[in-house]
């Protein structure tokens, strides 16, 4: 069976592979509502570092359906 860590890493591979922006514009809110919690993660921290966002860092997860992530952007830690 796949772990998670595994799961994660083959979303990320793919999001690397492929053309990001228009596998971005053709993801329905179906499609993104239906993303494992760590690739939704992973789909959210890819997006924070397209407009800008550094140091982006995955958290433990929660276990609450959010986006566990720690990032910052002009000098501000979100």
């Amino acid at each position: 069976a796949e772990s998670s860590q595994q799961r994660v890493a083959a979303f990320r591979a793919q999001l690397a592979q492929d053309n990001w922006r228009q596998y971005h514009e053709q993801l329905s809110l179906q499609q993104l509502d239906r993303l494992a919690g760590e690739a939704f993660e992973a789909y959210i921290a890819r997006l924070l570092a397209e407009v800008g966002f550094t140091s982006i860092e995955l958290t433990s997860s929660s276990g609450d359906q959010g986006a566990d992530i720690v990032c910052e952007k002009d000098g501000i830690r979100w």
